[in-house]
């Protein structure tokens, strides 16, 4: 990720801030959108919703098919050379099975 731009806005009484006009015309920020406020250690960093809520679904879908990948590689026994052995149809095979898992 890299930073594009660097922006100031002061916090007021009531901990709002403004987000410059320069700032909110980026991809995302447009008026009404909701966001996401990511708070760290040392830093905050302000996300459009959904972009967060994508990046959840990813995240857990690949660990879910992760998960049942493995399952399928136990249960047929594949390790190693077998996996890059296996033909198309064996794979396509697989791939199915993670498919209707995962549904």
């Amino acid at each position: 990720m890299n930073l594009f731009d660097i922006r100031t806005s002061t916090i007021t009484s009531k901990g709002q801030i403004v987000i410059p006009v320069e700032t909110r015309g980026k991809k995302g920020f447009e008026s009404g959108t909701k966001v996401a406020i990511l708070s760290f250690d040392d830093h905050l960093e302000i996300r459009p919703l959904k972009s967060v809520l994508d990046k959840m679904n990813f995240d857990a879908e690949v660990e879910k098919t992760g998960r049942i990948l493995k399952e399928i590689v136990d249960k047929h026994g594949l390790r190693g050379k077998k996996i890059r052995c296996l033909t198309k149809a064996d794979k396509d095979a697989i791939a199915k099975e993670i498919l209707a898992k995962n549904r």
